[in-house]
């Protein structure tokens, strides 16, 4: 049985505990689920700010496995659970400058971090929510940080592929396209350089590929995490290492899917005889 071990040492059995965020992002809450306690047990323990001043969990083996801090008394309340009724206790994250600078840091950055949670405290559908949010931010950021591509006046050089990027060389290339002019751009931590129709070409499409490459790949990561009743193989699952043990299944239909948009990006350019 899942333990959780309060400040002044009070211990209680858990169903269940899970951190999740609030407040569009800017606080953290930590909710348990007891059974077989009563109301007033739970509310004298936890309505006691210094019984939560540190609380502590433990897995059903007895390992200790988190220890969270910073959390006030948000509310209590009954539900009925599963045939039986359930206590729910919510504590909510103090307000704490240095975390609200880091959130606000994160959205600068324009890249959502999942919320690291306690993975031997969730349910088989909980882990595989979260392992996709977890998985669908290394992705992403992959993405973000871009590929090499090869030009001809200046060799091989790094483009980064966030979000504003790809629109800026989608447009070069679609200016491109149209008018067959040589424009200017830079790649990452160079000064602006005139580049060619065909190395502007060649820019978009090596990203896009790119792009498709993993949007492809963690498309089969979700599909393979739907299929997945092992926990243990669940919880270790990482993006992009993981995928060359998926089933071949998997990677059959991946690769089909990533060879047919890579011929539709290569058809583009085709078509306009560059």
């Amino acid at each position: 049985m899942r333990k959780i071990v309060l400040a002044n040492a009070t211990e209680f059995n858990v169903v269940r505990a899970i951190e999740s965020s609030i407040q569009d992002g800017r606080k953290k809450s930590f909710t348990m689920t007891f059974e077989n306690y009563s109301l007033d047990e739970l509310k004298t323990a936890f309505m006691n700010s210094s019984n939560i001043k540190i609380v502590k969990l433990y897995n059903s083996d007895g390992d200790l496995v988190r220890v969270i801090s910073d959390y006030d008394f948000y509310d209590i309340q009954i539900k009925p659970l599963d045939g039986s009724e359930h206590i729910i206790v919510n504590l909510s994250e103090g307000d704490m400058l240095e975390k609200t600078v880091a959130t606000l840091q994160k959205k600068i950055e324009n890249i959502d971090v999942p919320i690291e949670e306690d993975m031997d405290m969730m349910t088989l559908l909980e882990l595989k929510n979260y392992k996709k949010s977890i998985l669908q931010s290394k992705c992403r950021k992959t993405i973000y940080a871009g590929e090499n591509v090869d030009t001809a006046p200046y060799g091989s050089q790094h483009f980064s592929y966030t979000q504003d990027d790809q629109r800026n060389i989608e447009s070069l290339f679609s200016i491109a396209l149209i008018t067959k002019l040589e424009q200017p751009y830079h790649a990452d931590g160079e000064t602006c350089a005139i580049y060619g129709v065909k190395d502007i070409v060649n820019i978009y499409m090596t990203l896009q590929k790119f792009k498709l490459y993993h949007t492809t790949l963690i498309n089969a990561y979700n599909r393979y995490i739907e299929d997945i009743s092992d926990i243990d193989l669940l919880k270790g699952l990482d993006y992009p290492s993981s995928y060359e043990k998926f089933p071949q299944f998997y990677k059959d239909s991946a690769d089909a899917a990533i060879a047919q948009g890579n011929s539709v990006i290569s058809a583009m350019a085709s078509l306009y005889k560059i």
